[in-house]
């Protein structure tokens, strides 16, 4: 896997997590967009070094 691929995937599996989240809250009254952009970067750091770790392993 390359790291462009790594990137993409990353992001895009961030992405769905962060409006998943931001759904959930929205609808018990919260901001959407503060829980959409806290639940993306957060998910972005959790796998991106998920998929370091396994790039390092499978290389």
């Amino acid at each position: 896997m390359s790291g462009l691929t790594a990137i993409i995937y990353v992001v895009s599996i961030s992405l769905v997590i962060g409006l998943i989240s931001g759904w959930m809250v929205q609808k018990k009254g919260y901001s959407f967009k503060q829980y959409f952009v806290s639940g993306f970067i957060a998910s972005c750091g959790i796998l991106g070094i998920i998929f370091k770790i396994i790039m390092d392993y499978i290389n």
